[in-house]
């Protein structure tokens, strides 16, 4: 990654954590999208456990009731995150306070959408798109899962010091 890449510190912080590793030959590879089972083995990981494969990850997620582990091979989408986030933080007793969502374009009209979203916004987790957008809809880059793994991290901190 070049020295001013935008997102460094957050990638930075991932790989030393052991959350991400690299998609082989030291590349972080930041474009390219994150599947929903990728998002579990780090989930996994984050809650403790160290799942020596796919499986594993999704079992761990799915005995925690952090996902049904439909459709693991679909890329993650912004909402799938913070549903997943929201569902961790919850069985770990953190606030689940939540906000507003005025000022976005694109607030969804579904109660179950707007819990996680407006959580996880509340948190400083979730950011609209330079836009105006939540853009819920939209795939996680290797690179925001960083950023939002971060975030989280930053969340995590505030509710347990």
């Amino acid at each position: 990654m070049p020295s001013d890449y935008w997102a460094n510190k957050e990638i930075a912080w991932a790989s030393e954590k052991g959350l991400m590793n690299g998609v082989g030959g030291g590349k972080f590879n930041p474009g390219a999208e994150i599947t929903f089972q990728q998002a579990w083995m780090v989930v996994a990981r984050m809650g403790g456990a160290n799942p020596a494969n796919m499986k594993e990850a999704r079992k761990w997620v799915e005995d925690r009731k952090l996902t049904a582990g439909e459709s693991p091979d679909r890329p993650l989408t912004r909402q799938g995150l913070v549903d997943i986030l929201q569902r961790f933080a919850d069985s770990k007793g953190y606030s689940m306070s939540s906000g507003t969502l005025e000022g976005y374009s694109d607030i969804p009209e579904e109660g179950y959408k707007k819990g996680p979203a407006s959580w996880a916004v509340y948190h400083g987790i979730l950011t609209g798109t330079s836009d105006g957008r939540l853009n819920l809809e939209g795939t996680v880059t290797r690179t925001q899962f960083a950023v939002f793994l971060y975030r989280f991290e930053l969340y995590v901190q505030k509710n347990t010091d």
